[in-house]
C-alpha cells in the first residue's frame, strides 16, 4: 500500500510540472494516474483478505479484541456478511460484552435470517443478560411458520416457488392433454398440490424479505437506561429501567427521543444514543 501511495505522489508531481512547463501532455499524466488507481481498486480485496486473516490469527491467539477490531474494519470497508457479523458477535461475547455480541447476531440473521450458527449463539447471548422479557404469545402455526422459514434463505425459498409453479403448469397439461383417467388424476391433484406448496414458499420469501427490510428493532447497548413516559426531561415520569443486550421495537421518533415497545407489551420513551441499530 506505501508503495502504491509514493508512486501516486510521484505522479501527481509529474502532473503538476507538466500542466507547468507542458500543457499538451498534462492530459497524457493525467491518463497515467487514472491508471494507477485500477490496481489500487485490486489491492482493495487483498487488504481486506489481510483483516480477515489478521482477525482470524488474533481469535486463535484468544485476542479478542484485535479479532473484533479488524473484522469490524472491514464493515467500516463495505464488506458485509453474515460470517462477519457473527464472528464479530463471538469476539464480542468473548469479552463479556453481550450487547455487541446480540447485535452482531441480530446483524448476521438479518442478512441471513437461515444462519443457524448466529441464531444459536444469539438465543445463549440472551440467557446472560439482565432483562427477561417474556414474548406475547402466538399462534402456533405462526411459530411452525417462521422456523420452518428460517430452514433456508429467501432466495433458496423463491427459487423453489418458480420450479414448484413451473411443475403446476406441467401437471396442468398433463391434466388438459392426457387421455387416460390415471394420468388426467396425477395431472389435476399433483398439479394442485404443486401450486399450493408453490404459493407458500413464494409467502416464506416475501417474509423473509420483508423481515430484512425492517429498520424497527434495536438493541438497548447502554448500560442502564431510564425508560420516561414522555420525550425529554423535565416532567416526565420514570416507567421502568432497561438493561443493556434487550431487544426493542422502535415505534416512533421525536427530536432525539425514541418511542420503544418490549416484548411484553409496555411502551416509553429513552434517548437514541442508548441502542443501536442492526443495519
Amino acid at each position: 500500500m506505501n508503495a502504491h501511495y509514493e508512486s501516486a505522489v510521484n505522479v501527481i508531481s509529474q502532473i503538476d510540472s507538466s500542466m507547468k512547463h507542458k500543457p499538451k501532455a498534462a492530459a497524457t499524466t493525467a491518463m497515467l494516474a487514472l491508471l494507477l488507481l485500477v490496481p489500487a481498486q485490486m489491492n482493495a480485496s487483498d487488504y481486506t483478505d489481510s483483516l480477515w486473516t489478521a482477525g482470524t490469527q488474533a481469535y486463535t491467539e484468544g485476542n479478542w479484541q484485535d479479532a473484533a477490531k479488524n473484522w469490524t474494519d472491514i464493515v467500516n470497508l463495505g464488506e458485509v456478511s453474515a460470517s462477519l457479523y457473527y464472528n464479530i458477535g463471538n469476539a464480542a461475547f468473548k469479552q463479556g460484552e453481550y450487547a455487541q455480541a446480540i447485535l452482531n447476531y441480530e446483524r448476521a440473521l438479518k442478512l441471513d435470517p437461515s444462519y443457524a450458527p448466529a441464531r444459536y449463539n444469539l438465543e445463549f447471548a440472551q440467557s446472560m443478560i439482565q432483562d427477561k422479557i417474556d414474548d406475547v404469545p402466538e399462534f402456533f402455526l405462526k411459530t411452525w411458520a417462521r422456523k420452518l422459514g428460517w430452514m433456508l434463505p429467501s432466495n433458496t425459498w423463491a427459487v423453489l416457488s418458480l420450479l414448484l409453479f413451473a411443475a403446476a403448469l406441467a401437471l396442468l397439461l398433463v391434466f388438459l392433454l392426457s387421455s387416460q383417467s390415471k394420468s388426467r388424476k396425477m395431472g389435476f391433484f399433483g398439479g394442485i398440490l404443486a401450486l399450493i406448496l408453490a404459493i407458500l414458499t413464494l409467502c416464506l420469501a416475501s417474509w423473509q424479505r420483508r423481515d430484512s427490510l425492517r429498520s424497527d428493532d434495536v438493541i438497548i447497548t447502554k448500560s442502564v437506561t431510564l425508560v420516561k413516559s414522555s420525550p425529554g426531561g423535565g416532567e416526565a415520569k420514570d416507567l421502568f429501567i432497561l438493561h443493556e443486550g434487550t431487544k426493542v421495537k422502535r415505534m416512533d421518533e421525536v427530536g432525539n427521543w425514541s418511542n420503544i415497545e418490549l416484548k411484553d407489551g409496555r411502551q416509553g420513551w429513552i434517548l437514541n444514543e442508548d441502542f443501536e441499530k442492526f443495519e
